[in-house]
């Protein structure tokens, strides 16, 4: 087991490495479970991050979801998109995710703006959410630049317990869940 100290802005975060997994402890009252499959040092958010306690779905108190839904295919099977809007652009952080040649794991996050929320549902189940992210500089008048640079999120809820543990960078849907393709009971 490794442990290292570092202070990214402006919180301290131990890092407790174990084959694959690893524990960051934001404050002695929150601790969040993520576990990753990394390849290499570059910042990323096109890995499959999983956050045992969940991840919180950027922008999801700012949206309204509209009556109008999509269908989209995956694998042959086809599932709905639910569409939500805001009057705004909420703005989060986005943490990124990297590895070093010594297999120290590095959280960096960057600001962005939410342009779009999604919802996926088969069988009247939600699996998961989608979020288009756009990085953005916001001044201090409250003036936003954007950057440019967006990022599109996958949120899955892999075993049907209501939080989506699971964060893939991706720009299209990849997977439904199996539990979500099970008969109604």
């Amino acid at each position: 087991m490794i442990k290292r100290k570092f202070n990214p802005f402006v919180m301290s975060l131990f890092l407790i490495m174990n084959t694959g997994s690893f524990t960051i402890v934001k404050s002695k009252a929150q601790t969040t479970n993520i576990s990753s499959t990394f390849s290499s040092n570059r910042l990323s958010s096109n890995k499959k991050v999983v956050n045992k306690n969940g991840w919180d779905i950027p922008g999801l108190k700012s949206f309204n979801v509209l009556p109008e839904t999509e269908e989209v295919e995956v694998d042959s099977i086809k599932v709905k998109k639910k569409i939500f809007r805001s009057s705004e652009e909420p703005i989060t952080k986005l943490e990124l995710y990297s590895v070093d040649e010594n297999g120290t794991i590095h959280v960096s996050s960057i600001t962005c703006a939410v342009r779009h929320l999604f919802a996926y549902e088969f069988n009247n189940k939600l699996f998961a959410y989608q979020t288009i992210l756009i990085v953005t500089n916001v001044l201090s008048n409250k003036t936003r630049v954007y950057m440019g640079a967006a990022y599109s999120l996958f949120y899955y809820d892999e075993d049907g317990d209501g939080l989506f543990e699971t964060r893939i960078g991706a720009s299209m849907l990849q997977e439904i869940p199996e539990w979500s393709k099970a008969d109604k009971k």
